[in-house]
């Protein structure tokens, strides 16, 4: 499965990790599109840069630090 979808991971890979990766993932898909971006501003009250400099910045530990 992990040579057709490689964001899966492997077996050897912890909870922890796996879930950084997924939130990194969303993030990343949350800053590059920009109608998503914009939405997720207006809803925090925030601009659109500053929403996306928070979400590149929860993106360095999305899950709090590794256990």
């Amino acid at each position: 499965m992990h040579a057709k979808y490689v964001g899966t991971g492997t077996a050897d890979i912890s909870k922890h990790r796996w879930l950084a990766n997924q939130h990194r993932d969303t993030l990343a898909y949350y800053v590059a599109d920009t109608s998503l971006a914009t939405y997720i501003s207006i809803a925090e009250g925030e601009s659109i840069a500053r929403t996306k400099f928070s979400m590149l910045q929860k993106m360095q530990q999305p899950c709090g630090p590794p256990p």
